[in-house]
């Protein structure tokens, strides 16, 4: 009997992991550690400006944390998520003209900004989105 409990616990502890492994992930730390950890792995920066209090930001959230999102973006991007409410995200907001989010900067190894998305979307028009901008900026 005790066999079969730890399987059964371990098979639910496997599927809990698995399950939470969906979805955009998102690192923290300062923005220079960020550009740097993006020009060293050869990816864009993904940033991505909310507020606790938005409605669409937590919309966004959401998109952001779905199989199909994090499929996308995780290969391609280092992501980071900042609070406009707080120094960094309101320092971010401010010198990029932010006027409303969620807003979504992707940022080269240099840390220019070369693409944004504004305001929410569902997982298939958000990677859509993202492909196009991507496309974009590789045409430049």
């Amino acid at each position: 009997m005790k066999k079969y409990l730890l399987i059964l616990v371990f098979a639910l502890a496997t599927f809990a992991s698995a399950m939470a492994k969906g979805g955009v992930e998102f690192r923290d730390g300062a923005l220079d550690d960020m550009v740097a950890e993006a020009a060293a792995e050869e990816k864009y920066l993904f940033v991505e400006l909310f507020a606790t209090w938005c409605g669409p930001c937590r919309m966004m959230e959401r998109t952001l944390a779905t199989d199909e999102v994090g499929a996308y973006m995780n290969p391609r991007f280092v992501s980071v998520r900042y609070d406009v409410d707080k120094a960094t995200g309101a320092l971010l907001a401010r010198t990029n003209g932010v006027r409303s989010i969620p807003t979504c900067l992707v940022m080269n190894g240099n840390g220019e900004v070369v693409g944004r998305l504004v305001g929410s979307s569902s997982p298939e028009k958000f990677v859509a989105s993202m492909r196009s901008l991507l496309a974009n900026i590789s045409e430049e």
